[in-house]
């Protein structure tokens, strides 16, 4: 993208949220976190390197303004990511599973009523900007020096989450139904300057997408059981030899089955959102045909089993 008109759209986008935030009927604190704790078996890497245990901590939070439609919020943010593998092979010290993103960013959050026929339980699309640093943690056998430290980003993101039951409200059980279908859906499509990759290559243009889907059974016992098919896509639209990396270009497919715990409590002035599940999932994976080499090393097939905790609070 061109570094001028770039810097246009970024100023305009700043001014925007400047005159918008004055006009704002009520403001506040908000703040997202995930923790996540994952065996990987061999986690698409080399065959022969095998047993990952990754722990992933991320938080995002910062000042709200809520615009004259309740459902369209101006947040503005710090954020920062951790990824580390605590297994202590040469290969655990990867530098995509040792480091720390952290960085500044702003949104504007929309929050749809409704998902064509179907009211979600949560949906939200942000428009986001945001300017990123790295810092990695296990260097001592990956050079590191090529990779740039710093990232843009620029896009639009979005979650969904169906059920077959209705939407819980605050002091509801979690389930109504004994079986029930359900979706969850993430993705995104942004620019990045440089996705951390390599100092003298910039310009990504990514799309990611990861669905999982399946039935859900209550047993009125311990969480509900949720069995689901799984797939992730990631695609670069750059045309550029960068835009070409297998780990950009691929799509993984499989099963999965977890236990979940979800909770809503929706007390204005504040709303906050718990999810709990253990989970175990086997994947595939499939090249896009505009990767050129994809190393014989290479698995085909992984198996994750893990711990995912997600909170988010506002005001």
């Amino acid at each position: 993208m061109n570094e001028k008109i770039l810097g246009v759209f970024i100023t305009l986008f700043i001014f925007l949220q400047f005159l918008i935030s004055n006009n704002a009927y009520s403001q506040g604190f908000w703040i997202e976190t995930n923790l996540n704790y994952s065996y990987r078996m061999n986690d698409f890497y080399v065959q022969e390197y095998e047993n990952y245990h990754i722990t992933g901590a991320g938080a995002r939070g910062g000042y709200a303004f809520i615009l004259t439609d309740p459902k369209v919020v101006l947040q503005l943010y710090i954020s920062g990511n951790l990824v580390y593998d605590h297994s202590d092979s040469i290969w655990n010290e990867v530098d995509w599973h040792n480091n720390l993103v952290y960085g500044v960013g702003s949104q504007f959050r929309f929050k749809p009523e409704n998902f064509f026929c179907f009211k979600p339980r949560e949906f939200i699309i942000d428009i986001f900007a945001e300017q990123t640093w790295i810092t990695y943690c296990r260097s001592e056998f990956y050079y590191t020096g090529h990779r740039p430290s710093d990232d843009f980003k620029l896009g639009l993101r979005y979650w969904l989450s169906l059920t077959g039951q209705d939407s819980p409200n605050s002091d509801s059980q979690y389930l109504k139904k004994k079986i029930y279908i359900w979706l969850e859906s993430a993705g995104g499509l942004y620019y990045a300057k440089s996705s951390f990759y390599n100092v003298r290559q910039t310009g990504f243009y990514l799309i990611n997408l990861s669905n999982r889907f399946g039935l859900g059974l209550d047993t009125s016992v311990f969480w509900p059981i949720e069995l689901y098919f799984a797939h992730h896509l990631y695609l670069d639209l750059g045309q550029n030899e960068w835009n070409k990396l297998d780990w950009n270009n691929r799509y993984l497919f499989g099963s999965g089955l977890r236990l979940k715990y979800f909770r809503f409590f929706k007390h204005r002035p504040k709303k906050m959102n718990i999810e709990l599940y253990p989970y175990l999932e086997m994947l595939w994976i499939l090249y896009n045909k505009k990767v050129s080499y994809v190393p014989s090393y290479r698995p085909t097939f992984d198996i994750q089993a893990g711990l995912s905790f997600w909170l988010s609070f506002s005001q």
